[in-house]
Parts: C-alpha cells; sequence; structure tokens
C-alpha cells in the first residue's frame, strides 16, 4: 500500500518496471509521478496487477485530476483495476462503508491471487 508520496512512487516503480507483480497494490492520494511520464504512458502489465484506487474528491494535496490520470495510464496499461470515490480528503477515510469495501477487495483479490498459486502448482 502507497499513500500520497508512497503511492507516487509505487506507481513510479510500476512505471519503470522495477518491482516484480505482486498479488495486490493499494494506492491512495496519488498523483502522477511527472519523472516517469513516458514510461508510465507506455507501461504494459498484465491482470495479475491487481490495483485498488482510493480517490478523495476534496483531496487538496494531491487532486483527483491526478488520481484520474493514474487510474487512465494503469487502465490502458492493463491492471486489473478498482476505484473507490469517496467524499473526504486526501487521508483514507474513516468510514465503516469505505474501510468494509477495501476489506472486501483484499479478501476477494487474496482468495484469486491464491487460487491462481494454487492452479499453477498443480501444473
Amino acid at each position: 500500500m502507497g499513500h500520497s508520496q508512497g503511492a507516487i512512487l509505487l506507481t513510479a516503480l510500476l512505471a519503470q518496471q522495477c518491482i516484480q507483480s505482486q498479488p495486490l497494490y493499494i494506492l491512495n492520494g496519488v498523483a502522477w509521478p511527472n519523472p516517469y511520464t513516458a514510461e508510465l504512458e507506455s507501461l504494459q502489465l498484465d491482470n495479475t496487477f491487481r490495483i485498488l484506487m482510493l480517490c478523495g474528491d476534496r483531496d487538496d494535496m494531491n487532486p483527483p485530476e491526478q488520481a484520474q490520470r493514474v487510474q487512465e495510464a494503469l487502465k490502458e496499461a492493463g491492471a486489473d483495476l478498482s476505484i473507490i470515490h469517496h467524499p473526504k480528503g486526501h487521508a483514507v477515510p474513516q468510514n465503516n462503508d469505505i474501510l468494509r469495501c477495501i476489506e472486501e477487495w483484499i479478501l476477494e483479490n487474496a482468495a484469486r491471487t491464491q487460487d491462481m498459486g494454487s492452479n499453477v502448482k498443480n501444473k
């Protein structure tokens, strides 16, 4: 999980293909990683990259337009992308409904990752 600068760094590392496919990524309060525009715009991923983006409509640190741009690039790259929009700002919202959605996404995708792993082992 990356929050704010951590989310930007994680996006930059994905763009540069510096990290191997991990089961799950969560980006909260992300902005466009400016030095890596060309890399992010030409990125090719497969759907094993499962990414959840949390986007605050009132994020005044990293405006929602920045998250939207990252979202479009990751979707274009081929990532399995889910987005949760919330009416708050930059922090992870302390709202039980949103926290439950995050928990459900983690559990669902962790189970999918385990199923894929067992299918590979059984071959």
